[in-house]
């Protein structure tokens, strides 16, 4: 079977995905791309962190979480080297409408590292 190639990750898609299945593994060293805009068509101004994935069905992909996301997997892991987050996994527990751009898109946010793990009091 081919594979897509360069498959990036929406809202859209993860929303249409099992709850259960709403996790991913990084596992390439994290990179910042650039990203053009009609004012800046070399995209040096604004930045989008890329993230190089294996989502639970196994399927490749890249990831571009937004700032809160990023975050997010920095206070869970305690680690802001982003070299360190290659082979961690997290759970997309959340995912929103907002206006993205002036048009209504599904937002990801990460809640959690996966497998989530009960704490027993």
């Amino acid at each position: 079977m081919a594979q897509f190639e360069d498959f990036a990750i929406t809202g859209e898609y993860v929303l249409n995905m099992k709850a259960e299945d709403r996790h991913f593994e990084i596992i390439e060293k994290p990179s910042y791309e650039n990203y053009p805009t009609e004012n800046d068509p070399s995209g040096e101004k604004k930045r989008k962190l890329a993230l190089k994935i294996r989502l639970s069905t196994g399927q490749l992909a890249t990831y571009y979480p937004n700032r809160t996301s990023s975050r997010k997997i920095a206070v869970l892991l305690r680690d802001t080297n982003m070299d360190n987050w290659v082979g961690k996994q997290f759970i997309w527990g959340e995912i929103t409408k907002q206006k993205v751009a002036g048009i209504n898109k599904d937002v990801l946010y990460i809640t959690e590292c996966y497998p989530h793990i009960e704490k027993i009091a």
